[in-house]
């Protein structure tokens, strides 16, 4: 499917695509506010073929970058070996393996509390708490 041949239709399926609700789409697209109409023109069905097809689009790019990256990595690992650079080498493999989340950097924690006096709810609060604060950054 081609862009869609209203502009402002497009402007809306393409900011629906983008994460944007129906109620910002519709604004950022030039309609006056209308959270009705925002919702009519999100359930239109060439709307929602559109939003499909554009992030079926960006799903494909994000797949292509992550092999295209990791086939300059074996390039790199390849002509690392052929110069005789293992620390090259080595590090081309494990920038590979961190791409695809294979590695995982070591956390420490330090607990300075006691639980023996807490509630088994409190408990589990206070362990997502620390498992939250040690999780690494999402991109």
């Amino acid at each position: 499917m081609a862009s869609l041949s209203n502009g402002r239709h497009e402007a809306f399926a393409i900011g629906l695509a983008e994460g944007m609700t129906a109620d910002q789409a519709y604004v950022e697209a030039g309609f006056r506010p209308n959270r009705g109409n925002a919702c009519r023109l999100k359930s239109n069905e060439s709307i929602r073929a559109r939003v499909r097809e554009l992030l079926d689009a960006s799903a494909e790019k994000a797949t292509v970058t992550i092999t295209t990256i990791a086939t300059q990595l074996d390039e790199d690992r390849a002509l690392a070996h052929a110069k005789g650079q293992a620390s090259a080498a080595v590090a081309a493999s494990m920038a590979k393996a961190r791409l695809y989340g294979l590695l995982v950097d070591k956390v420490e924690a330090t607990v300075s509390h006691s639980f023996s006096n807490l509630s088994d709810q409190e408990l589990d609060f206070e362990i997502a708490a620390l498992v939250n604060e040690m999780a690494p950054p999402t991109h």
